[in-house]
């Protein structure tokens, strides 16, 4: 960004970008002597920084090299991620625990243990399901149809030329 782009801190400009950060899961503190803390508490729409977009993030409001950005990538909590979820989610997709087996390079007695709550699962394997799951969420919302309001007009339009054939010219 330009200097002549750059947004004046309270400014309205400002504000709606702090605004669509904190939408976007994205936190910045002011923590004093020159430090800005930016971080990525929550992953919306399964968009996930890393440190180096977080610094350009929180340089579009302190552009000033004399602030100390201190950049927090999203903490996944993994105690959230419990065999409960795992079949809660294997339900949600249609998928079957061969599908985990083949998927995820796990044999068959793993992913029954898993399921089952009588394999203690480690953080990194927490982590391969939240993001295994992540993916099938994400491709579900790239294949889902789009809908925008040129269309919603035009379907309006055409029932209600077909409810009133009079106004067909």
């Amino acid at each position: 960004m330009s200097k002549d782009n750059q947004f004046t801190k309270g400014s309205l400009a400002w504000e709606r970008v702090l605004a669509q950060y904190r939408a976007s899961g994205i936190h910045i503190e002011e923590l004093g002597e020159g430090q800005i803390r930016i971080t990525q508490r929550e992953l919306v729409n399964g968009y996930i920084l890393n440190q180096r977009e977080l610094i350009a993030r929180a340089r579009q409001l302190y552009p000033s090299s004399t602030f100390k950005i201190i950049p927090v990538t999203f903490p996944l909590d993994t105690n959230s991620i419990t065999p409960e979820w795992i079949r809660e989610q294997v339900e949600y997709y249609g998928l079957k625990p061969k599908d985990l087996m083949h998927q995820l390079g796990l044999n068959q007695s793993s992913v029954s243990l898993i399921l089952s709550g009588r394999r203690p699962m480690s953080n990194p394997m927490r982590a391969l399901f939240y993001y295994y799951f992540l993916c099938f969420r994400l491709n579900q919302e790239l294949r889902a149809p789009r809908i925008n309001a040129e269309d919603v007009a035009k379907a309006l339009e055409r029932v209600r030329l077909e409810q009133r054939p009079e106004l067909v010219e």
